[in-house]
Parts: C-alpha cells; structure tokens; sequence
C-alpha cells in the first residue's frame, strides 16, 4: 500500500480552548492510523535510513525517536529543514547554546527534565514540546531516571546530512555544520 492508495483522511477538529478540546470518543471515530509499510520505508537498517535530501520523507517519529541510542542522528535534511532524533543519558544536558539564524522545535517523547531559555527554567514531561526561536540561549537537561528521548525540527538545517554522534564528546569534538546543500554528504 502507498500512501497515495489512502483515500480518507479525518482531521482532527481545532481546539480553540478547553470548552473545544476534543474528547476520547472523538478520537476513536477518526479514520484508523496509517499501515505500518508506510512509516516503514525508511527505518533503521544502515542503507534504508541514509538521508534521499529533497525526496519525501516518512517515518514513524514516535519510535523512531525512542528506539534511538545516539546522542544526535540526523534522519532527514532538506533545503530549509532537518528532522534529527536524540538520546540525553540521565543528569546530562544538551549543552548551553544559541542558534543565531535558526529557528528550532523540539518534542519529547519520553523521559523528563528541565529546559532554560535565557536563563529561565521550566519543567517538562513526556509530550511537551518547544520552539526556540533564533538568538535564544537555551539549554535541555535531562533530571528523570531513563533516557531523555526527543527529536527536534531545526529550520534551516544545523548539522550536515546523515550526522550521527554516538555520545556528547563526539558531537563536542565535531565542528561541522550544515553547508547549505541537502544533496551533498
């Protein structure tokens, strides 16, 4: 089955308040979650996984993410975006930062910490989610008793294409960064 194959789509209604917040019920009449073959086209076999550049991209991010044992693993670089996955070991961080012409999100899907933003700190739990606007100095630590697992949209790409860093150290040592081409290496 492709994707193109899928003839319906629900959307989700907006949620404009907590009056407006959808309820279980509304969930379980939406249309059923794509098959598995679709989020499989690029999983983490050495070959499927390298990053096409500015071919589509579909992947199963939940698992992805928690399935990842890097610190940082570059899953897809396009000209204006990269999704990238990571792995923060338990009362480690990211390391203090500022982006100064990239915009970033983050979602964590599992574990819990803090995150600084200029110097302002704010608790997290499995599901939150930020934007880090450029120019923000920031951090993430990771204060939970399991790995911190999260993955980050970074607009425009930060690091080169198919970028994996094992550990901190390995990302610390390595100066490169994104060359402005998505279809080089």
């Amino acid at each position: 089955m492709k994707l193109k194959d899928i003839k319906e789509f629900r959307a989700v209604p907006a949620v404009g308040s907590d009056v407006n917040r959808p309820t279980p019920a509304t969930f379980r009449n939406m249309a059923p979650p794509l098959p598995d073959e679709l989020y499989n086209q690029y999983e983490d076999d050495e070959e499927s996984s390298r990053d096409k550049g500015k071919d589509h991209f579909i992947t199963n991010i939940e698992n992805r993410t928690i399935e990842n044992k890097y610190f940082r693993k570059v899953l897809y670089t396009a000209t204006n975006c990269q999704l990238v996955v990571m792995s923060v070991p338990v009362n480690e961080d990211l390391g203090e930062e500022i982006h100064e012409s990239i915009d970033q999100f983050i979602r964590i899907e599992e574990g819990e910490g803090k995150v600084v933003f200029n110097g302002v700190e704010y608790n997290f739990i499995k599901g939150g989610a930020f934007i880090i606007p450029q120019g923000t100095k920031h951090n993430i630590i990771n204060t939970g008793h399991t790995d911190l697992k999260l993955y980050t949209v970074y607009s425009p790409p930060n690091h080169l294409k198919n970028t994996v860093h094992r550990t901190k150290a390995d990302a610390e040592r390595d100066k490169e960064h994104f060359d402005g081409n998505a279809d080089t290496q």
